[in-house]
């Protein structure tokens, strides 16, 4: 008698933990295609990465497409583009000082210090209004471009197998350890109800 108390409960633990990790581990492995028994077996996710990653990419870019005026405006809005302005200013002194004179000597012999200032402040200026509409005519363009979730999926298929194994994230491997264990423990639970079960019903 003591035995069903013994060996069911273990069984049942053993039959709940390998079935979960059966689970987890053929979400991912063989990596590559492989035989066994005759039968073609490959992970679920990379035997589906083509199906998976046009998915994805689909979905990325319909979602860039119905939420593109929000990029749009987290790019251009507010301070963004702010960072930029004192590399473009840089540009257009050197221009100013410099390039200028080797491109048109005449017109920059005439220029002096003052129209210097004062040229760079109006581009400045310009640059600021112009840059934001160049950036979201731009960025408009391309995410409603039709190619872009050939793009995505093309990027995905791109990425080896394992590289995609070994980025998985610490944590999300100790749940895929963890998890087994825990069905193994509600298994081992339930093993013992049904031996006390069956043991009152004899």
């Amino acid at each position: 008698m003591l035995t069903h108390f013994i060996v069911l409960p273990l069984t049942c633990a053993f039959v709940a933990w390998l079935s979960v990790y059966s689970v987890f581990y053929f979400m991912l492995y063989p990596l590559q295609p492989t035989s066994i028994l005759g039968i073609r077996v490959q992970g679920f996710l990379f035997g589906n990465k083509q199906q998976i990653a046009a998915y994805i990419g689909t979905a990325v870019a319909n979602e860039l497409r119905n939420s593109g005026e929000a990029l749009v405006g987290t790019l251009v809005g507010g301070n963004s583009l702010q960072s930029v302005h004192p590399m473009i200013a840089a540009h257009l002194d050197t221009f100013l000082r410099v390039k200028l004179k080797e491109k048109m000597p005449v017109i920059a012999a005439f220029i002096g210090e003052s129209t210097i200032v004062k040229l760079k402040e109006g581009m400045m200026e310009e640059i600021a209004v112009l840059l934001p509409e160049v950036i979201a005519s731009y960025t408009g363009q391309m995410v409603a471009h039709p190619s872009i979730s050939t793009y995505i999926t093309q990027r995905i298929n791109a990425v080896p197998d394992e590289t995609i194994v070994n980025s998985i994230p610490t944590q999300l491997k100790k749940m895929i350890a963890t998890v087994p264990l825990y069905a193994g423990i509600v298994g081992g639970a339930v093993g013992v109800m049904v031996a006390f079960v069956w043991h009152i019903s004899m």
